[in-house]
Parts: C-alpha cells; sequence; structure tokens
C-alpha cells in the first residue's frame, strides 16, 4: 500500500469508529489493497449474522494484505495485530490484540496483548476473545 492510501486508510478507519486521527495502524507492506463496502473500506457487519456474541458491538474488516479487524464496545476495542496497543496505553484506552483471520475467528483465539486500560477491566493475555468482548460490552 503506497504511503498516501495508507494514510487515507487510517484517517478513514480513525473516523468510522470515532477515534483520535493520532491513532496509529500498521500496514502490512507496500502493495496495493483493495477496499471494502463502504467509503472508508470498511465491512461493517451487522449484528444479526451473529446476535449473541456480537451483541451491542461493532465489527469491522478492512481487507488489506491480511484483513484488519476491530470490534468495538462501549468500553474499548478488540483487534487484530495492525491495531498498535502502545497508543492506546498513551491515549489512556482499553484495547486488546487478537490474532485471528476474521472476527468470527477471534472468539475463540486467545488474547495476545492487553493495554493497562484493558487489564482493568478484568482482560488478560491467554484468556478467550469472547471472554474478552464480554469485557468491553
Amino acid at each position: 500500500m503506497s504511503a498516501s492510501n495508507c494514510s487515507t486508510a487510517r484517517r478513514g478507519i480513525a473516523v468510522a469508529l470515532g477515534w483520535p486521527l493520532a491513532l496509529t495502524l500498521g500496514c502490512a507492506s507496500s502493495s496495493d489493497h483493495e477496499g471494502g463496502t463502504d467509503r472508508t473500506g470498511a465491512r461493517t457487519l451487522s449484528a444479526t449474522e451473529d446476535a449473541d456474541p456480537w451483541r451491542g458491538l461493532e465489527r469491522h474488516e478492512l481487507q488489506l494484505d491480511q484483513k484488519l479487524l476491530v470490534v468495538k464496545g462501549p468500553k474499548g476495542v478488540i483487534g487484530c495485530p495492525y491495531l498498535n496497543v502502545e497508543m492506546f496505553a498513551l491515549a489512556g484506552e482499553a484495547c486488546a490484540i487478537i490474532e485471528a483471520i476474521d472476527t468470527a475467528g477471534m472468539l475463540d483465539a486467545p488474547v495476545v496483548a492487553v493495554s493497562p486500560k484493558a487489564r482493568e477491566l478484568g482482560i488478560e493475555i491467554g484468556m478467550s476473545g469472547r471472554a474478552a468482548l464480554d469485557r468491553i460490552r
């Protein structure tokens, strides 16, 4: 992805999720990527696709070389390793990182990194994504 496209994707995601534009997202490579279905390139999944575990949460997938995955709840964010957990820590926000290939895979995958605020919510490294989702609700 070019620096310009990467920057545009970062801004689009930050605006769509209501984050400060200073939030940094890592870009996987220098190749071009296809966008998603809305103006930011993000595909928002409806709660009706899997109502129970996603109740009260927003799910976003952005297709890059790998998918950028973000689940936003009232108390914080759970995402893939594209997100920079250290930036969330600096901002005092709750963030947990889960390695998965899609949002459905996040349910059973373990948490691999957390911000201090996420730890305050009871999210710990090694716990399941499903348990972490309950704590950001």
